[in-house]
């Protein structure tokens, strides 16, 4: 994918710009709390390494049609974002509305199934949830399954209203749009990256101090060395996106000129 068309694509309305943090998790109960629905209801996210993925990988790209909405992960991307396109969106963490979300399905008595992580790291984050949500009905699956039939029938079986997928970025993405039209039900889902990780206890929320300032990736490139690339690899992005935009912005200053 070249330049111009991922700067075309951020400028376009990819985005949900809500106005609160409120708006996401008021939506998602919403969608839960509905008798019937006839499509799943798909969230993504975008940050620094969505970018990089972007460009370097078109089905991961397509992927994207999948989702019912797109959200901001992210103060620097979203200043990226906002510089190249004029557009400001404000930033969700999943860690910020999450708990709500399991809150509500405890209270309603909806299913939730989690996928993604190792089989003790999901097992743990089973674990947890029933000791903070004794109420809620949950289930789950590792990440490192080898055939999509088999984990596609445990997940129709127990029928979830909603499904957290974690199976890292680009991965998890691309399986639910594969996967969409294969749900006997129509949940919602949400990709949540290394969320169930941290339910789970392999990683550890970043300080205080990162998430006040969102600086979260800044933490789990020290923590997590292995995500460096996706990183470098969205700063050149960024770079050539910026310089990409900036000089369309000059071509279009002088031919203004010349108009005149």
């Amino acid at each position: 994918m070249n330049s111009t068309n991922l700067q075309t694509l951020l400028a376009s309305d990819f985005f949900v710009n809500a106005k609160s943090s409120s708006y996401l998790k008021n939506k998602i109960e919403h969608f839960i709390g509905q008798i019937e629905r006839d499509r799943a209801f798909v969230v993504y996210y975008i940050y620094l390494g969505t970018l990089f993925y972007f460009y370097i990988d078109d089905y991961f790209l397509k992927s994207f049609n999948a989702a019912s909405e797109v959200y901001l992960d992210g103060v620097f991307t979203g200043w990226i974002i906002k510089l190249i396109t004029g557009k400001e969106h404000v930033p969700f963490s999943t860690q910020d509305y999450f708990p709500a979300i399991l809150s509500y399905c405890e209270k309603n008595g909806k299913r939730v199934f989690l996928l993604g992580s190792d089989a003790d790291t999901v097992e743990n984050a089973v674990n947890k949830l029933e000791n903070e949500y004794p109420h809620l009905n949950v289930e789950s699956n590792d990440g490192y399954f080898e055939k999509d039939k088999a984990i596609l029938d445990k997940i129709n079986l127990y029928n979830p209203d909603l499904i957290v997928v974690g199976m890292g970025l680009s991965i998890q993405e691309k399986w639910v749009s594969a996967s969409l039209d294969k749900f006997k039900s129509h949940p919602v889902i949400i990709c949540v990256g290394n969320y169930i990780d941290i339910l789970g206890g392999r990683v550890n929320l970043p300080p205080g101090f990162f998430r006040k300032y969102n600086i979260r990736w800044l933490y789990r490139i020290f923590m997590e060395p292995r995500v460096i690339r996706r990183y470098v690899g969205g700063i050149f992005v960024v770079l050539l996106l910026i310089y990409t935009s900036t000089v369309h912005k000059k071509r279009s200053i002088w031919l203004n000129l010349f108009k005149k």
